[in-house]
């Protein structure tokens, strides 16, 4: 009985607080998302705020896409060990969104259910996020990992973009008129800690991925790097008429953005070639 429960707690599922969490976040990333990203102009219509730059709804409808899919995939994997990759990118981007509320109560569109369903999301999630990773992780007793680890190079580089992303996003939410001056496209204050947000919430991606380098879990974070690299410059190359900020950042920006899709995915294929190498082949 003993060796069972430790087993139970070693190979934790996950909770039904967390799986209806994970399942909200999403549901709702899911659907707000595409929305976000294919209809730009129209945020008046059905969004908590209206946001004039369509740049700025089709960055944000990457990442809600993204995010939600692979907030799914944790759901199904029913695997705290994977679920917890995502986690800390879920409590960040709640936690971030709930303070940006009151600095800017003025801007939301109060008249419209969406600005009060955005602002009552945030303000349950966040709490219950933190409660919940808290919770959990204190009951989980990780392994010793096994199976094929991503590339030793890439713990260091994958270290290296949580940093670049982490200062960026800070500065976005810390400082956005200062940092909205030197953007890619034009940023208010709002909109710019919306950003920031997500681009500390994203950081949190490569950060777990350099502390747990095992496949088994990190492909998790390999695939939302992937999936929001490419959705960010397809919504780049789309809008691009959108992007008048300083040529340089535009320049960095993109160059940024391919750097860390690629380097992802090229990880991801070389742990996977090197995982397919190790199996017998059976005669």
């Amino acid at each position: 009985m003993g060796s069972e429960a430790e087993s139970a707690k070693v190979n934790q599922s996950l909770s039904m607080p967390v799986k209806l969490l994970l399942l909200g976040a999403g549901l709702l990333s899911i659907v707000t998302g595409p929305v976000l990203f294919l209809l730009p102009n129209q945020t008046s219509v059905y969004f908590a705020w209206t946001i004039k730059n369509p740049l700025t709804p089709v960055f944000m409808g990457a990442c809600y896409t993204s995010a939600g899919i692979v907030v799914l995939l944790a759901l199904k994997s029913d695997r705290w060990s994977v679920a917890r990759m995502v986690m800390p990118s879920v409590m960040i981007f709640a936690v971030t969104m709930l303070i940006a509320v009151p600095l800017h109560l003025n801007i939301f569109n109060w008249s419209h259910p969406i600005a009060w369903a955005w602002f009552a999301v945030y303000l349950i999630a966040a709490p219950v996020s933190i409660a919940l990773f808290l919770i959990t992780e204190r009951s989980h007793r990780p392994r010793e990992m096994t199976g094929p680890r991503v590339a030793p190079m890439a713990v260091p580089v994958m270290a290296l973009f949580a940093a670049l992303l982490a200062i960026v996003g800070l500065a976005l939410y810390l400082i956005p008129q200062q940092i909205a001056s030197i953007w890619p496209w034009p940023l208010t204050p709002l909109t710019a800690r919306v950003i920031g947000g997500w681009i500390l919430a994203v950081s949190t991606s490569p950060w777990m991925l350099a502390r747990h380098p095992r496949l088994n879990v990190a492909w998790i974070t390999l695939l939302a790097n992937c999936l929001l690299a490419a959705l960010w410059l397809i919504g780049a190359v789309w809008q691009n008429s959108d992007m008048t900020g300083p040529p340089v950042s535009v320049a960095l920006y993109l160059a940024a953005i391919a750097a860390f899709g690629s380097f992802s995915a090229t990880t991801w294929w070389r742990a996977t070639r090197g995982q397919a190498r190790r199996v017998p082949v059976s005669r």
